[in-house]
């Protein structure tokens, strides 16, 4: 329990809605187990692992879900002929974005070359890894799945935008998004991303809830972006 003052708190459960950096990387969930404190959400591996989204796609791929084509970057090793070898292989725009981080924190679109330098040090800013990831043209689409040995998976979102991305304003403003639900998606594709989100739920040891984030190109394929093991619980949520 807790000690406000010369009163101790000893809560039922506690609902850790907390995003980013020590809030849903494991961090906080760690705290709450060493307390012996029940809690809502992922454990500690689940949400280390789904915070790194490199890591999340390479096991992703293993079962045979795409991601964009990525390159990791390290802070320490930083080859700039990699870094023009992926372009020359993709193309612009690439996002570039912190490998460990949350609410779109650090992320840059990037649609030329004299933009790249401040997009890598605005990336590095929130960790030692970044990601260049090639830019997938499509619309995002969000899966949310509810439960522990029975699944409840809701209808799937879609995110529009006037122009951009989902940043950090947008996710918590909506100055040009608009979310629909459910998604304008055929039956067949939109059953397609819950067997896949489901599969990614069941695989990763996620528990409680999580949304899982996609992108479909308008050739119907279908790209995992993310997973959110604590959506954001704001007022369009």
């Amino acid at each position: 329990g807790f000690i406000l003052g010369e009163k101790r708190i000893v809560p039922d459960v506690l609902f850790p809605v907390l995003h980013g950096k020590y809030g849903e990387d494991g961090c906080i969930q760690g705290l709450l187990e060493l307390m012996n404190l029940p809690y809502v959400g992922c454990h500690v591996a689940a949400s280390a692992l789904c915070m790194n989204k490199w890591l999340l796609h390479q096991l992703a791929d293993t079962m045979g879900i795409a991601s964009a084509p990525t390159l990791l970057l390290s802070r320490y090793e930083n080859d700039p002929a990699t870094i023009d070898r992926f372009i020359q292989d993709h193309g612009f725009p690439i996002f570039i974005k912190p490998n460990e981080a949350g609410s779109s924190k650090g992320i840059t679109k990037v649609t030329d070359k004299t933009a790249l330098q401040s997009a890598l040090t605005t990336a590095f800013a929130y960790g030692s890894t970044v990601l260049i990831q090639k830019a997938i043209a499509g619309i995002e689409i969000g899966c949310g799945i509810l439960g522990n040995e029975q699944l409840t998976i809701g209808a799937c979102d879609a995110i529009s935008l006037v122009d951009g991305f989902f940043d950090f304003e947008e996710k918590y403003q909506l100055i040009s998004a608009t979310i629909t639900v459910p998604a304008p998606l055929p039956l067949a594709l939109e059953s397609q991303i819950k067997e896949q989100a489901q599969l990614l739920y069941r695989n990763l040891g996620l528990t409680g809830l999580a949304r899982i984030d996609f992108f479909v190109t308008n050739q119907g394929a279908i790209y995992l972006n993310e997973i959110n093991t604590m959506p954001g619980f704001t007022g369009h949520s």
